[in-house]
């Protein structure tokens, strides 16, 4: 699994767990969480590293590690490149989050399959021109025309497509899947965010494509930064334009 750039904190679970830890077990236990969500994975126990990283020596070090230990906040374990150590709840964390990439995955591949004519990738900022063309292109669609045709008429079937039903279902998909909340949660998150910014949710189309195909690990961050240029974009092109005399 590749570095993670964002993972699920428990403040309640950390408030409780740190209860009876003095400052500085806090500060080094919580820095190699981190750095155990940095990697992925497991930390060497290289004594002299982690004293470097914790700004102690080696002896505070060694006694720091120790009473960790002896608290049940990480355990040593043997790896192919040596002792490591690691949390728990961080190995939780991680084979959950290996469990959505293979469905994420998994579920791609069978869209694949079944739909073989699809949209390209969007890679880029809000701003990149593919994006755009691609929601323009989406958006102008009135209209999806489907090659089977009636047995009794020979007449074809006309599907109209609900750009803003899209909108909602690729939101709480992206929201539950890559984000990590319940449907219960993701659509009033996601409908409060297009209400704020007065926007609908067809707008978003984009911003929800390139969130899905790049991946991202906060939707969350991402839909409300996207929510804003696009509202902001809006407000600008609104403005009225200055005309000079020639």
């Amino acid at each position: 699994m590749s570095r993670l750039e964002w993972h699920p904190r428990y403040h309640r679970d950390a408030l409780d767990g740190m209860e009876r830890m003095p400052l500085e077990e806090r500060g080094a236990y919580t820095t190699l969480l981190d750095m155990m969500y940095d990697r992925a994975g497991p930390v060497p126990d290289e004594d002299r590293m982690l004293a470097g990283q914790m700004l102690v020596s080696v002896r505070g070090w060694k006694i720091i590690r120790e009473r960790l230990i002896a608290a049940g906040k990480i355990e040593v374990i043997d790896t192919q490149h040596g002792p490591a150590l690691i949390n728990g709840r961080v190995r939780e964390e991680l084979e959950k989050q290996t469990k959505r990439s293979r469905k994420n995955a998994e579920s791609g591949a069978k869209g694949g399959r079944n739909k073989p004519m699809m949209p390209p990738k969007v890679i880029g900022n809000n701003d990149n021109d593919e994006a755009n063309a691609l929601a323009k292109s989406k958006l102008e669609t009135e209209t999806d025309t489907k090659g089977s045709e009636d047995k009794s008429s020979d007449a074809r079937r006309v599907v109209s497509i609900d750009h803003d039903a899209e909108a909602w279902r690729q939101a709480v998909t992206l929201l539950t899947s890559q984000g990590g909340m319940t449907q219960a949660k993701a659509r009033p998150f996601f409908g409060r965010l297009i209400s704020l910014h007065k926007l609908e949710p067809r707008d978003l189309l984009p911003s929800l494509a390139k969130a899905t195909v790049s991946g991202t690990q906060d939707p969350q961050s991402y839909l409300s930064r996207a929510a804003e240029a696009v509202a902001r974009r809006r407000n600008e092109d609104a403005k009225p334009k200055r005309v000079g005399w020639v």
